[in-house]
């Protein structure tokens, strides 16, 4: 890539041009140190940016922690199902904190959606398991 004179950057593009050229060209920011002109008076380029570190924090969502304590409930207190169902629960959890890191609130509600169909669903089917095992072993053992 050419390095390009001082002067002829300032002749051939106007303020704006100049700053974006100034800041987003890192091959040649050594020979713009060099200028004395108002332009040059701030050394960080922060005059095209734009405000959005603000508008994130402002629109920024709170994580709500209880789908994951729901799935690792399952995990942990549910038989079969829970082992079936906890799991890829907890992985939809995690998914959607990482979305939700990277501010991505369309993909955390059905991530976390999805984390709570399978919670829910591991959290029934191992109910009526229980359920059914002790019916099954009190009928066969003739106590009902």
């Amino acid at each position: 890539m050419p390095v390009l004179s001082p002067t002829s950057v300032s002749e051939n593009l106007n303020n704006s041009e100049y700053q974006e050229k100034r800041c987003n060209n890192s091959a040649t920011a050594n020979s713009f140190k060099q200028l004395s002109s108002p332009l040059s008076t701030s050394s960080t380029c922060k005059i095209n940016q734009p405000l959005s570190n603000t508008k994130k924090q402002a629109n920024r969502k709170k994580w709500s922690w209880y789908s994951m304590i729901c799935s690792l409930f399952v995990c942990y207190f549910c038989n079969v199902a829970g082992l079936v169902f906890g799991p890829l629960a907890v992985i939809y959890n995690l998914l959607a904190y990482t979305d939700h890191k990277f501010l991505d609130y369309r993909n955390v509600e059905k991530k976390t959606r999805i984390a709570q169909c399978l919670a829910t669903l591991g959290f029934i089917l191992g109910l009526l398991i229980t359920v059914t095992t002790v019916v099954a072993f009190l009928y066969i053992y003739h106590v009902i």
